[in-house]
């Protein structure tokens, strides 16, 4: 289904069902953008309560759907405070799969254990839970940008360089949460997964949002491998993966640039399986995998599915799979930015 709808607001379905839908979802997007401005303007004028926390937030968001890199990004974050001698605690919705098991705060915990992490829609609960029962003294708000509730002391917003302005439609006609205009709110803007856009697709991302918000700084950042980590504890090389066979799978969102990755690795992808994004994985899932990956020297995943699949390969009768399987440490490489970013991460103590 999600599919679908994406042919359609890209304009790749052309059939008269797929313009008939997509103006549909236009009429739609109209009322969507009205409830997105009257939200905004009673927090603008303080009709609706925006809470402070007592130590610096920061957030992280972006102004479209989907997987924009903005989990890797608040992560990064969350390493760089650390070692400045912060102690983060990230606060996030923990949107959960159907099975109600929230999968991006287990992925945090799991990448950067020395940041606490609280769950809870109300962020600004969070905040004070936090603050009661941790040692934290900074805050890291995950998908934070439409969450106004909470006051943050630097807000960043994360572009995806491979769609980075959602189709300039609002949900559901495009990819937009709320008008590229309203970048503006950003005091800094990170142009995630650049590893594969050319320098003339940054600096197109780069005057467009210029034009939206002419002073906060621009971080261009792309994705980098830096290990394989199988089910089973083993971490290995990546050159020791080279030219294998693999069979990919991953739930995501937007699982180009995942893939892409993987193939940049110079690992060849023998076969792939796609869920939806927050897929909630089943045995019969793991068990169709390894059969589908007979072929396969190695099953790759995202860190994100990684945290789902190992609650049920942990249990005996899974050792095949174990062995076999695993994801690629993940981190990001500033190509451009990182100092005016360091800069703002040195201003929030003062």
């Amino acid at each position: 289904m999600i599919d679908k709808w994406r042919k359609i607001v890209s304009g790749e379905d052309r059939s008269h069902a797929g313009l008939l839908m997509l103006c549909v979802f236009i009429v739609l997007s109209c009322f969507y953008r009205f409830a997105v401005w009257l939200r905004n303007l009673l927090y603008d004028k303080g009709l609706l309560k925006i809470s402070k926390a007592n130590h610096p937030v920061i957030s992280v968001g972006n102004i479209t759907a989907g997987g924009t890199g903005k989990t890797p990004l608040a992560i990064e974050l969350c390493r760089l405070l650390v070692g400045k001698g912060y102690k983060p605690a990230v606060l996030t919705r923990g949107y959960a799969s159907d099975s109600g098991f929230a999968d991006e705060p287990e992925e945090i915990k799991l990448a950067c254990p020395s940041a606490e992490v609280f769950i809870n829609p109300d962020r600004a609960q969070a905040a004070r839970n936090a603050e009661s029962n941790s040692e934290c003294n900074v805050f890291i708000l995950d998908d934070g940008f439409q969450h106004r509730r909470l006051a943050r002391d630097l807000n960043i917003a994360a572009v995806d360089a491979g769609c980075p302005f959602g189709y300039s439609r609002l949900l559901p006609a495009g990819l937009l949460r709320e008008p590229i205009k309203n970048i503006s709110r950003a005091d800094c803007i990170a142009v995630t997964k650049c590893e594969t856009a050319g320098e003339k697709e940054i600096e197109n991302i780069r005057n467009r949002i210029r034009s939206y918000n002419s002073s906060a700084p621009i971080a261009v950042l792309r994705q980098r491998f830096v290990c394989f980590r199988t089910l089973d504890g083993q971490t290995l090389k990546l050159r020791s993966l080279k030219d294998k066979r693999a069979f990919v799978f991953c739930g995501l969102a937007n699982p180009e640039s995942f893939l892409e990755n993987v193939t940049r690795s110079r690992i060849e992808i023998a076969g792939r399986r796609l869920f939806k994004d927050h897929h909630s994985y089943t045995a019969e899932d793991l068990e169709l995998i390894l059969s589908d990956s007979s072929n396969s020297d190695i099953i790759v995943m995202t860190r994100k599915d990684f945290v789902k699949v190992s609650r049920i390969a942990e249990f005996s009768g899974w050792e095949e799979f174990r062995k076999k399987a695993g994801y690629f440490e993940l981190s990001l490489e500033f190509v451009d930015g990182f100092g005016r970013l360091e800069d703002l991460l040195n201003e929030l103590g003062r």
